[in-house]
């Protein structure tokens, strides 16, 4: 298939998959379903067309209003719509026209979703969290298959899970420490549960150079934070997801020989 090909069909995996997390950051801290839910202005009701549920370009088509009742339609949408086609583009760089890329993609409107929710409302939902830990485990399956049936469930499954809960502990310890020294809460326990998640995705080897990252990107994203909201107080999430999405990038290059890098 030509590269050009590949390109414009991640592109448009991407634009949908950014329009299925901007549903989930409306829907999920409002318990609402979002599961063949049909998409309605949020101001009249009016229930969207299908040409109106074009990805980016109805927002474009429309100027950022409601075709039914004029009312704004927020600039977020399509942000987070190119926001999530970059990310698979980036994906789709490293890893090639691929399974693992399709199942990382998958993974990404959870992520976003996550990442927007915890700065909106400073919670990580249980059930995005879910959904992002099942993608990994099927990740996990996935690519053991060369491996043999044996190797996944001797091996992969168990070392993964003993990863998820390594990652949770540390965090938590790391948590009960700091907030001990601050005297206050340091580490939300939807940060912990993320971060079995995120033991899942990457294995036990990796927890050194992620916790390392983890600590960079939270600094950046915290100084960040406390120039725009002039609080010392952030959502810790969003750095969690970024540093685990620069480990997606960053496995997918040492698979590929791109760069080699001692973490398994």
């Amino acid at each position: 298939m030509p590269v050009a090909f590949e390109i414009i069909i991640i592109s448009l995996l991407g634009l949908v998959l950014g329009s299925f997390a901007t549903a989930l950051v409306w829907r999920i801290p409002r318990n609402l379903s979002w599961k063949a839910v049909r998409s309605s202005c949020t101001a009249c009701g009016h229930k969207l067309r299908v040409w109106e549920l074009i990805p980016f370009f109805s927002w474009v088509c429309l100027r950022g209003r409601c075709g039914a009742c004029g009312r704004e339609i927020s600039w977020r949408y399509p942000v987070i719509e190119i926001m999530v086609m970059a990310a698979s583009l980036g994906l789709y760089a490293v890893w090639g026209f691929s399974v693992e890329t399709g199942i990382l993609m998958a993974a990404l409107p959870f992520l976003v979703a996550l990442l927007v929710i915890d700065i909106d409302r400073y919670i990580l939902p249980d059930q995005l969290v879910f959904f992002s830990g099942a993608l990994a485990l099927i990740f996990v399956i996935y690519t053991g298959l060369p491996e043999g049936a044996e190797a996944i469930a001797l091996k992969k499954l168990p070392a993964a899970i003993g990863a998820a809960a390594l990652y949770a502990a540390v965090v938590a310890a790391a948590g009960f420490v700091i907030g001990k020294i601050k005297g206050r809460a340091a580490v939300g326990l939807g940060d912990v549960k993320f971060f079995a998640v995120v033991g899942l995705w990457l294995g036990i080897g990796s927890l050194p150079f992620y916790l390392i990252a983890a600590g960079i990107t939270g600094l950046l994203w915290g100084l960040g934070w406390r120039f725009i909201k002039g609080t010392a107080v952030f959502p810790f999430g969003p750095a969690l997801i970024i540093a685990l999405y620069l480990f997606f990038l960053l496995k997918g290059m040492e698979i590929q020989g791109i760069i080699e890098f001692a973490y398994v």
